[in-house]
């Protein structure tokens, strides 16, 4: 029972940072405001972010 315990623990720690991430995001994607761009210019500039960061 202990173990299930930990390993409950432990997932709803990950969950809960996954949340807080994902909000992050969202109010980053907000404060940035509108854009004309098209989703494939959205979709190519996030590849090329992805390239140099892991360069």
């Amino acid at each position: 029972m202990n173990e299930w315990n930990s390993e409950n623990q432990s997932h709803e720690s990950d969950t809960g940072t996954r949340i807080e991430t994902i909000r992050a995001k969202l109010i980053e994607g907000e404060k940035s405001g509108f854009t004309d761009k098209t989703v494939e210019e959205i979709w190519e500039e996030a590849r090329k972010r992805r390239r140099a960061a892991n360069s």
